[in-house]
């Protein structure tokens, strides 16, 4: 590429030209070294700055990526636990029930034997009142006496 900008010229195949309002800049990249030995160590040096810059990103990403493993595999032993636990609690709930269940059955016989023990009391009480009142009447009109005389 050959360029002239008033006397001046340039010759590169690497040269880019960029151009603004008013004038014309030429920005010339450097030519690579004549040597084949020259060009393998610049390409050396220009892979290490590449790898080193790269592994710098590389490295922080790395130790993200197995610190989120890591923590979710934490989350998963705390979910299996908590899993666990609510199964046991609700086994726990489920072995309560039937001992409820049976204690409020009991319950309820209980109460049924209490009402009829009750009633049964009350019915005893009422037989007891109507004897001591036939009783009195007896006593009263004699016939009590004329019993107990007759013996």
């Amino acid at each position: 590429m050959s360029m002239e900008q008033g006397s001046i010229s340039f010759t590169s195949s690497l040269a880019r030209v960029t151009r603004t309002r008013s004038m014309e800049t030429v920005v010339a990249v450097p030519l690579p070294p004549p040597n084949q030995a020259e060009m393998d160590e610049l390409r050396m040096q220009v892979v290490k700055s590449h790898v080193e810059t790269v592994g710098g990103r590389i490295e922080p990403a790395t130790g993200m990526a197995a610190a989120m493993e890591k923590n979710r595999l934490e989350q998963e032993a705390v979910q299996v636990a908590l899993l666990r636990q609510q199964e046991d609690l609700v086994r726990q709930q489920d072995e309560l029930k039937r001992p409820m269940a049976n204690q409020d059955k009991a319950t309820a016989e209980h109460r049924e034997m209490l009402r009829q023990a009750s009633g049964a009391m009350r019915q005893q009480h009422y037989t007891v009142e109507e004897l001591s009142k036939v009783r009195r009447d007896s006593e009263r009109w004699g016939l009590f006496a004329e019993g107990a005389n007759q013996r």
